[in-house]
C-alpha cells in the first residue's frame, strides 16, 4: 500500500525574494571572516574583572594599622571622595599596607574615574609619608590578583638575590615587555639595595643640623620612595635609610646645608654605605629562595598564543646569560589548554553522535551536508560577533558555546524538517518564539549583581549571540541550501506493518491525553511535589506564650516530630526546592572552579620575629616537599602569620592523596604549640586554636574620623569590660 504525499510547495522560500546563490555566497563570506578572526579571540582561563570597582593598594613597611590609616588611607580617601562619579568608598588598613575600594556609579566611565584618581593621588603624594610607595591602581583586588597571572618563572644562581633582580630588570624584562599583550612583569623574592647614611652626632651638633633637615636636603636625590625614617639613635650615630639611584660616591658631595656662608656637604657629617634592605616577608616556591618573575597579561589577549611567544623569547634570553638557571613555576595556560581540549573533544563527540542519529533517521547524506554547513557557518559568524563585541572566551563562555551547539542544531533540524514535509516557512514564527524565550531566560543573568554576574556575563552573551545567529541562518541560509540541494521525496511508501505501528502510537497518545484531561488534579499534585513545598523552612520553635505558639511547639516543635517525622516529611514534600536550598542558596557562596589546593595558615602571637615564623614554615616545607605527588608549594611568611599553598600533580589531584597529606600536616601542627594552625582545602577544615575568637555580639561604629571612632571604641570597650558577664572585648 502506498500513500502519496502531494503537498504544494512554494517556489520562493527565502524572505524578500533573495536568490539562493546570493544568500549562500553572503553567508560563506561571513563565515570565512569568522574563521579568520577565530585565532585572535581573547582566550583566557578566568573572566577578567570588568566591573565598576577600582582597587587602590599601597604599602608602608613597618607602620602599624592605625598609623597607616591616619597617615595614608584617610588622606587618599579624602581627596578621592571629591571626584565626580564615585558612589562608594571602602578601605582596609593593615600592618604596613592598605587597600581602598572605589565603586563608580552606574553609567560612569570607569577609565575616566581611574585617571582622575591617579591625578588626585599625584597631587598629594609629596605630602604623604616618605616611606609610602606610590599606590597601585588596578581593576583587580589583591586577593583576586592571581587571576591576572599568566606565567611565573623562577631564577636562581650563585649570585645574591639583589644581583639576580638587577639582571632580570636589565636583561630580561625589557625584551619581554616588547611582546604585545603583556600587562606587567613583577619581580618578587629579592630585597632592594639601599644607601644607609649614618649621621655623626658631633658633626651635626657642631653645625646645628637635625636629621629632618638632612632628609629634606636629600629628597631631590632620591626616587619616589624618598628618604626613610630614622631607624636608630644610640651611640655615635643616627642611621637614616635612603633608597635612591646609583649615586655611589657622589653622595659625599651632596650639599645639605649652608652655615655662615659655608656649604656643608654630606661627607662632612655622615658615612654612606650600600646595604641590603631587611625584608619583612619571606616568599618561596618549592622551598627555594629565589627571584620570581610574575608575568600578567591584558584581558583582550589570547593567553595561549601569548604564552607560546613568551616561552621562545624567555628561553633565548635566559640561555644567553651566564650562570643563570631558571624554571617555569606556574603556567595558567596548562589548565586552559586542558579545558579547551576537553571541550573540543566533547563537542566533536556530541556532534558526531547527533549526525549519526540524523543519518539513521533520514538516511540521506545531503540532509547531513545541509546541517553541517549551517552549523559551521553559525559558529564562524558567532565568532566574528564575539570579536566585534569583545566577548572573552574562558571556562564559562566555552561551556556556553558547547551548550548552544545543541540549540543551534535544533533550530536547523526543525526548519529543515518542516521544509521537507510542508514546503513552507510557517514554522519560523514558533521557532522564533521558542528561541526568544530561551534568550529571555538568559537575560536574567544581567540582573545579578557582583562577582557572579561578572563570571557569567560572557556565558550569557555567547549563547545569546549563537542563538540569534541561528535564527538568521534558519530564516535565510537553511531555505537557500534546501532549494539548491533539495531533499524532497516524490512518494513515501508506507507498508501495512508500519501503518499499524503508527496507529498504535497515536491511539496510546489519544488515551493518555484523555486521561490527563479527566484527572488534571493528578498532574497538578505531581508538579507541586516536584517543585517542592517549603515545609522544611518551618522554625523548630515559636517564641511566645500565645495559644498558637503553644499549639505549634507541642506539635511541629515537639521532639517526636523534629527527630522522627521531620526528616522524612522534608524529603517527601521538599522536592527540588529543598535540594536547591541546601546546596546553593543556604551557602550563598559560589567561586570559580579551581585546581585542588591544600592551604595551611598559622598565626603567631605578638612579638614573634620573622626568623621564628620562617622556622615553622621550613619545618612544614621539609615534610611537604619530601612527599611524592606535590607539584608546587608556595610559601608566604611575615611576622604575624604564614601561608603555605600546596598544589598537586595531575595524577595525585583526584586521588585520596590530598586527604592523606592533610592528615599528616594536622599531626605535624600539633607539635608546634606556639602557633594556631588552620588547614583546609579538602575534607573538613582543621584548627588547633584553643582561643575562642568567635564574638557573641558585635558593635560596629561608623563615622568620618578614624581617630574619634577609635577613641569612642576604646572608651566603650573599657566600660563594658567591667561587666562580670563579659569575658573578652
Amino acid at each position: 500500500m502506498a500513500i502519496q504525499n502531494n503537498d504544494v510547495r512554494s517556489d520562493s522560500l527565502i524572505p524578500f525574494g533573495f536568490k539562493p546563490f546570493a544568500v549562500i555566497l553572503s553567508f560563506v563570506l561571513l563565515g570565512i571572516l569568522g574563521f579568520v578572526v577565530m585565532p585572535v579571540l581573547p582566550l583566557r582561563l578566568y573572566p577578567s574583572e570588568t566591573g565598576h570597582q577600582i582597587y587602590i593598594s599601597f604599602s608602608m613597611p613597618g607602620y602599624k594599622p592605625d598609623v597607616v590609616e591616619m597617615e595614608a588611607t584617610a588622606p587618599i580617601e579624602s581627596v578621592i571622595s571629591l571626584i565626580d562619579g564615585i558612589e562608594r568608598i571602602e578601605s582596609t588598613s593593615g600592618e604596613g599596607w592598605g587597600e581602598i575600594v572605589v565603586e563608580a556609579a552606574k553609567g560612569i566611565d570607569v577609565e575616566r574615574v581611574k585617571r582622575s584618581i591617579v591625578a588626585a593621588i599625584r597631587q598629594i603624594y609629596p605630602n604623604l609619608p616618605q616611606l609610602l610607595l606610590f599606590p597601585e591602581i588596578s581593576d583587580v583586588s589583591q586577593s583576586e590578583n592571581f587571576k591576572k597571572q599568566l606565567l611565573v618563572y623562577t631564577l636562581w644562581s650563585n649570585k645574591p638575590t639583589w644581583q639576580l633582580k638587577q639582571i632580570a630588570a636589565e636583561k630580561i624584562i625589557p625584551h619581554l615587555t616588547s611582546l604585545e599583550g603583556i600587562a606587567s612583569i613583577e619581580i618578587h623574592g629579592a630585597s632592594d639595595l639601599i644607601y644607609q647614611i649614618r649621621l655623626n652626632p658631633d658633626a651635626m651638633e657642631k653645625h646645628n643640623l637635625s636629621p629632618s633637615s638632612i632628609a629634606m636636603a636629600l629628597r631631590d636625590y632620591t626616587l619616589n620612595e624618598g628618604v626613610g625614617q630614622t631607624i636608630t639613635q644610640s651611640g655615635n650615630c643616627i642611621a637614616v635609610s635612603v633608597r635612591g639611584p646609583e649615586l655611589g660616591t657622589n653622595f659625599d658631595s651632596i650639599a645639605v646645608a649652608l652655615v655662615n656662608g659655608r656649604v656643608i656637604r654630606l661627607g662632612q657629617i655622615a658615612y654612606v654605605e650600600q646595604i641590603q634592605r631587611d625584608t619583612e616577608r619571606v616568599f618561596r616556591i618549592n622551598g627555594k629562595p629565589a627571584v620570581y618573575l610574575i608575568i600578567s597579561s591584558i584581558p583582550e589577549v589570547n593567553q595561549i598564543k601569548l604564552a607560546n611567544s613568551i616561552y621562545d623569547e624567555f628561553e633565548s634570553i635566559a640561555n644567553g646569560i651566564k650562570d643563570l638557571s631558571y624554571s617555569k613555576t606556574f603556567d595558567s595556560t596548562v589548565q586552559l589548554r586542558s579545558d579547551l581540549k576537553r571541550s573540543i573533544i566533547r563537542t566533536i563527540a556530541s556532534l558526531s553522535l547527533l549526525m549519526v542519529f540524523v543519518v539513521l533517521a533520514y538516511r540521506k547524506l545531503r540532509y547531513v551536508f545541509i546541517i553541517g554547513v549551517c552549523l559551521l557557518i553559525n559558529i564562524a559568524i558567532a565568532c566574528l560577533l564575539y570579536f566585534i563585541f569583545r566577548i572573552e572566551i574562558h571556562l564559562f563562555s566555552l561551556s556556553g558555546l558547547a551548550l548552544s551547539l545543541g540549540l543551534i542544531i535544533d533550530n536547523t533540524l526543525v526548519t529543515l524538517d518542516h521544509l521537507r514535509g510542508k514546503g513552507n516557512m510557517k514554522i519560523y514564527t514558533a521557532l522564533l518564539a521558542a528561541t526568544l524565550t530561551t534568550i529571555a531566560a538568559l537575560a536574567t543573568i544581567f540582573l545579578i549583581e557582583g562577582k557572579m554576574m561578572q563570571n557569567l556575563v560572557d556565558f550569557a552573551w555567547v549563547i545569546i549571540i549563537s542563538l540569534s545567529v541561528s535564527l538568521i541562518i534558519a530564516l535565510f541560509l537553511t531555505p537557500a541550501l534546501f532549494q539548491s540541494f533539495p531533499v524532497l521525496e516524490a512518494t513515501q511508501n508506507k507498508t501495512i506493518p508500519r501503518i499499524r505501528i503508527y496507529s498504535r502510537i497515536i491511539t496510546f497518545y489519544k488515551k493518555y491525553c484523555h486521561f490527563a484531561h479527566s484527572y488534571r488534579w493528578i498532574g497538578l499534585v505531581i508538579g507541586i511535589l516536584i517543585i517542592g513545598i517549603p515545609i522544611f523552612l518551618l522554625p523548630d520553635k515559636i517564641e511566645g506564650n500565645t495559644g498558637l505558639a503553644s499549639l505549634y511547639n507541642s506539635t511541629i516543635g515537639s521532639n517526636t516530630y523534629q527527630y522522627s517525622i521531620k526528616p522524612f516529611i522534608d524529603k517527601a514534600l521538599g522536592g527540588t526546592l529543598r535540594l536547591f536550598y541546601n546546596s546553593a542558596w543556604r551557602n550563598q557562596m559560589w567561586e570559580i572552579p579551581e585546581r585542588t589546593k591544600l592551604t595551611v595558615i598559622y598565626k603567631l602571637p605578638q612579638g614573634t620575629t620573622l626568623e621564628q615564623a620562617n622556622a615553622i614554615a621550613k619545618i612544614f616545607e621539609s615534610h611537604i616537599l619530601s612527599e611524592k605527588g606535590v607539584e608546587t608549594l608556595i610559601t608566604n611568611v611575615n611576622k604575624k602569620r604564614g601561608t603555605l599553598e600546596i598544589y598537586f600533580d595531575r595524577e595525585a589531584e583526584n586521588t585520596s592523596y590530598p586527604f592523606e597529606l592533610k592528615a599528616k600536616l594536622e599531626r605535624l601542627s600539633l607539635t608546634q604549640a606556639a602557633a594556631d594552625f588552620y588547614i583546609f582545602g579538602v575534607g573538613l577544615g582543621f584548627s588547633n586554636s584553643t582561643s575562642s575568637s568567635f564574638a557573641n555580639s558585635i558593635i560596629v561604629l561608623k563615622g568620618y574620623s578614624y581617630k574619634m571612632l577609635m577613641a569612642y571604641a576604646k572608651q566603650f570597650a573599657d566600660s563594658i569590660a567591667n561587666d562580670p558577664r563579659v569575658k573578652t572585648v
